[in-house]
């Protein structure tokens, strides 16, 4: 039996696909990377702000994680959106509650 075939399939990072984050990995990975978009960057503390800088205009918020979702608001207004996260190898996929997706790249802090 060839064994190569099969091997080969499962090495391949382009078949990885999306994966859902849970709550630990998301808490785990956003201290450590920024989320870069076409014109933005965002950076995640351990300590849960976050900050958002889009077109050279920065903001402040708060992030934190309700099960397995990631949640934030962003001062003045006290609402809150929450996404689930997905992973693509460097890619991080923003899925909000009516289906709309925001993508960006990872970098490491």
């Amino acid at each position: 039996m060839r064994w190569w075939p099969v091997l080969l399939l499962l090495a391949s990072p382009a078949l990885a696909g999306e994966a859902a984050l849970s709550g630990g990995e998301i808490r785990g990975l956003l201290p450590t990377i920024v989320a870069v978009g076409e014109t933005s960057r965002q950076t995640f503390s351990d300590t849960g702000s976050t900050e958002y800088v889009d077109r050279g205009t920065p903001s402040t918020g708060r992030w934190w994680v309700e099960g397995d979702r990631y949640c934030s608001s962003w001062p003045p207004t006290d609402a809150t959106a929450c996404y689930d996260v997905l992973r693509d190898g460097a890619r991080l996929i923003w899925v909000a509650s009516d289906g709309g997706r925001i993508e960006n790249s990872i970098e490491a802090k």
